[in-house]
């Protein structure tokens, strides 16, 4: 919980996600699945309201 404190303070970040979400990748010709406790957005990550795509990732939420 720390951690997360410390990061809602940090600059570079700029949006929290808690669960429910999920991390959707596709690699080595396979869907990889992941529902991180907390995701944290930095820099460079676009997000929308149907999802978030950064290199091949896509955020569900």
């Amino acid at each position: 919980m720390a951690r997360l404190l410390l990061a809602d303070f940090d600059p570079a970040v700029e949006q929290i996600f808690a669960q429910p979400c999920w991390m959707v990748a596709r690699g080595d010709g396979q869907v990889r699945r992941h529902v991180p406790d907390y995701l944290l957005a930095t820099p460079g990550w676009s997000s929308g309201t149907t999802g978030s795509t950064r290199s091949g990732l896509a955020l569900i939420a």
